[in-house]
């Protein structure tokens, strides 16, 4: 299906770079100037509803030494133009252990265009992509991530350095975005740019197949307490399981 491997994609991308940025933010000084930051209280954001009849939880034990972003839960909402035309608002809770994503776009590729209306719940190790429209979900690893959950912090932070830099990625200076400052790095890998703000990315730009999508927050709330069911499937939710090996599927 077309929006999910798109979707995939550039959610998979902000994971990668997330991480890598996240290795520099402490080391990387910088002699610019910045506004202050401001905060963002909860009542100022109007966000999508979690599941009014929530079905299973989503196994999020055995990481509790994982700290993918340097704040422990909050919320962001984002704008989305270009091949994807929409909104997105990302929850996360136990620094990053956590993370529900809402995408409600516009698809438009090849002159086709499909709205989409998708729920995304991730752990350091599978992602599920929910189609809030037909109540179905396929259940994927997660490469952006997964691999770096049994690392220590200096590990983490010297496999992501390793990884931004392979990957050609530089640090060009910091930004500002939804009211916080954020380190603004050149991204070959996706042809555009991302800025970082402690480990999570709040505007990316770049191209697919040559067609330009960026993502750019507008509102930033950090802190909160966040609902759980968020982070639970919908009741009732048809689940395709992409994550067992050929060689592990049963025979017929």
């Amino acid at each position: 299906m077309i929006p999910s491997k798109v979707a995939a994609a550039l959610t998979i991308s902000g994971m990668v770079l997330g991480l890598a940025a996240c290795s520099e933010e402490t080391s990387t000084a910088t002699t610019e100037s910045a506004p202050q930051e401001a905060e963002t209280t909860a009542e100022a954001v109007t966000l999508p509803a979690p599941d009014a009849t929530p079905g299973d939880p989503v196994d999020f034990s055995g990481y509790e030494a994982f700290k993918r972003y340097h704040v422990k839960s909050g919320v962001v909402e984002y704008r989305l133009e270009g091949m994807r035309t929409g909104t997105e608002t990302l929850y996360w809770d136990d620094w990053g252990v956590k993370e529900a994503r809402y995408t409600e776009v516009t698809v438009n590729l090849m002159g086709v265009s499909q709205d989409v209306k998708e729920k995304l719940i991730a752990t350091p190790d599978v992602v599920y992509t929910i189609d809030q429209t037909t109540n179905s979900a396929v259940k994927t690893k997660n490469p952006g991530v997964g691999f770096f959950k049994d690392l220590n912090e200096d590990e983490m932070a010297q496999m992501s350095k390793q990884l931004l830099e392979a990957t050609g990625g530089k640090r060009i200076g910091t930004d500002f975005v939804a009211e916080q400052t954020c380190e603004l790095w050149d991204v070959p890998l996706s042809g555009g740019q991302e800025c970082i703000w402690k480990g999570i990315p709040l505007s990316e730009s770049g191209s697919l197949g040559g067609l330009q999508s960026s993502r750019v927050a507008t509102i930033v709330v950090a802190g909160i307490e966040v609902d759980e069911k968020h982070f639970m499937l919908p009741a009732d939710v048809s689940i395709t399981d992409n994550t067992v090996e050929a060689s592990d599927a049963p025979s017929e």
